[in-house]
């Protein structure tokens, strides 16, 4: 009894210790399953089964509140915030907005202030100091200064032109002699960049006026100069250069030239820089493409004829003599356009007037000057009969030079010498006005073109519907003189009016006057390049080089470069630039005698 009453009592006590730690493990339970049920919430976790899921990671969305650093390849996929600044011209901005359309790592912002990185016009190649990165581009904006095409002066000085900007009226006075006081018109794109660079001007005679206007307020104003953007250029413009260098010169460096103003990147994290330098790659602007730009020199009388002193220096100096200081000049042009009106003829005797010819060994001289196209329009073409013009033509051919003018018949004559240069179609077409008849090509002998205004008018407006730019020459009444006749101004401006984008006087011993009408350009004579006229007279010394300037399918500008023949007129003569108190005596000469 005593055994059977303490089984009992341990099986009671082991009872009750059971349900004690069943009833513990239950409270622990439901304690964890409630704190647990609110974490799981938290998290994202199902409380039906208390299990909590992990987060789902925001790939577009680096963890940058988690105090942890962004990695490299975090920061790449971070959209670099651009502001473009405001004074790029539209044309520049717009083309850039275009550009960046679409690129997922770059935010065009509408203020600097939340932009880690700026798009600025600076002077290229001018990187100024300080903590901030710059990245140039391939993003260019050019800009020349301006005056009447019938102002004397060639150039200016940028400190000419800071100290007029600063205050100082009379710092431009070298442009236009004197001491009154010069105004000065801007559009108002190019006065916001040149405010930028150089202040806000203290000169009060600037006239902020449309992109278009120039032309206009040059027209009117006295004594005004224009700085406009190198596409707005006009032919009613004469082109200054500043410090020497010209905005027309092929190989010019921006470095060099203080109105070549560049779009830069700047900011101060260089990282933000460079990738907006790589979303950039590839895009380049500029408004002065010069593969879009094409030069034409026109030149006035060849003939390098035995018998005068030009050949006499040829045979005695050097076929290429006459040449050798202007020959740079006349191959710097895309197109070198030569009037030689004289034939090639074997064994030359150099009789006088009025029968001359060249030796055959003369053609190095127009090889050596770079000619790309020949005129015929000369009235000494027949001198020594059709064989030897026949004979002439062919060594044109064979140096694959084109020519107009005249010909080995009359349909020749009437045809155009087509050239092509940098998007620009030229046709040249001449014809001989003066004769005399034994100089003339007919249906089936050579010679120069005869004067026939119809035909060549009806050939020009095809080629003006066909795209040409077209350019007729003419060999005309020699004149003496400076200024054109009347008959010659009713001939010329006829041929614009057809539709000629230049007429060029071809038969002038003397430099002529010059005129812009109805969008045409008219040189009435060129005067002497190789050739003399056995006269010790000023006028037959004198020259004219028209270097006309070709820009997107326009003319645009002609720069006169004004030539002296040097030396004696019985011996031997070269062609040189005229010096300045050369230059200004040729200019002041044909100005006066212009037809405005």
């Amino acid at each position: 009894m005593r055994s059977s009453g303490t089984y009992k009592k341990i099986l009671s006590i082991l009872t009750v210790s059971i349900i004690a730690i069943i009833f513990s493990i239950t409270i622990i339970s439901c304690s964890s399953f409630v704190s647990g049920e609110g974490a799981a919430e938290e998290a994202g976790a199902d409380p039906a089964n208390g299990i909590a899921e992990p987060d789902e990671p925001d790939m577009d969305k680096p963890d940058t509140d988690s105090g942890q650093a962004v990695t490299e390849d975090e920061k790449k996929d971070i959209a670099v915030k651009i502001w473009i600044e405001n004074i790029i011209p539209e044309k520049i901005s717009s083309e850039i907005v275009n550009f960046l359309k679409g690129d997922p790592g770059i935010e065009i912002v509408p203020l600097k202030e939340q932009a880690q990185v700026v798009l600025e016009i600076l002077p290229a190649g001018a990187i100024p100091g300080g903590p901030d990165t710059y990245e140039d581009l391939d993003i260019y904006y050019i800009m020349a200064p301006v005056v009447s095409f019938y102002n004397i002066s060639d150039g200016t000085g940028w400190e000419e032109i800071r100290d007029w900007w600063s205050g100082d009226a009379g710092a431009l006075d070298g442009v236009f002699g004197g001491n009154d006081s010069s105004s000065m018109m801007l559009a108002d794109v190019d006065y916001k960049i040149l405010e930028k660079m150089l202040g806000k001007p203290v000169n009060e005679k600037i006239q902020i006026i449309g992109e278009g206007a120039v032309q206009d307020s040059l027209r009117i104003v006295d004594r005004a100069i224009a700085i406009t953007s190198f596409d707005n250029i006009e032919k009613q413009f004469k082109v200054l250069s500043v410090n020497g260098v010209s905005v027309f010169d092929r190989q010019l460096d921006y470095n060099d030239y203080p109105l070549a103003f560049s779009v830069m990147l700047t900011g101060t994290d260089g990282e933000a820089v460079k990738k907006a330098a790589g979303s950039l790659e590839g895009l380049e602007i500029t408004n002065r493409d010069m593969s879009r730009f094409t030069s034409l020199m026109m030149t006035g009388v060849t003939a390098m004829a035995r018998s005068r002193s030009i050949g006499k220096g040829m045979d005695k100096l050097g076929i290429v003599y006459p040449a050798e200081k202007i020959a740079d000049i006349l191959k710097s042009a895309d197109i070198t356009h030569i009037n030689n009106e004289i034939p090639f003829v074997e064994d030359c005797p150099g009789k006088g007037y009025p029968f001359f010819c060249s030796d055959p060994d003369y053609i190095e001289l127009l090889r050596y000057v770079g000619t790309d196209v020949i005129e015929l329009t000369g009235n000494h073409m027949n001198d020594y009969g059709h064989d030897w013009m026949l004979y002439t033509l062919a060594m044109y051919e064979n140096e694959e030079w084109p020519y107009f003018g005249g010909g080995r018949n009359l349909e020749d004559c009437y045809s155009p010498a087509i050239l092509e240069s940098n998007g620009h179609k030229f046709a040249f077409l001449g014809f001989n006005w003066w004769g005399p008849p034994r100089s003339w090509a007919t249906e089936e002998k050579p010679g120069s073109a005869p004067r026939h205004f119809e035909e060549f008018e009806e050939r020009i407006k095809e080629l003006k519907d066909q795209g040409y730019i077209v350019v007729f020459t003419f060999q005309y009444y020699e004149a003496p003189q400076y200024y054109p006749t009347d008959q010659q101004i009713i001939d010329f401006r006829r041929m614009v009016d057809a539709g000629a984008n230049i007429v060029s006087g071809s038969q002038s011993h003397y430099p002529m006057g010059v005129e812009i009408y109805n969008n045409g350009f008219i040189n009435y004579g060129l005067g002497n390049l190789f050739f003399d006229m056995g006269f010790n007279k000023l006028g037959l010394k004198q020259g004219i080089i028209a270097k006309h300037i070709f820009y997107d399918g326009k003319h645009i500008n002609t720069v006169l470069i004004t030539t002296m023949l040097e030396g004696e007129w019985n011996i031997s003569q070269r062609v040189m630039l005229a010096n300045p108190e050369e230059r200004i005596q040729i200019l002041e000469s044909i100005f006066k005698m212009n037809i405005k």
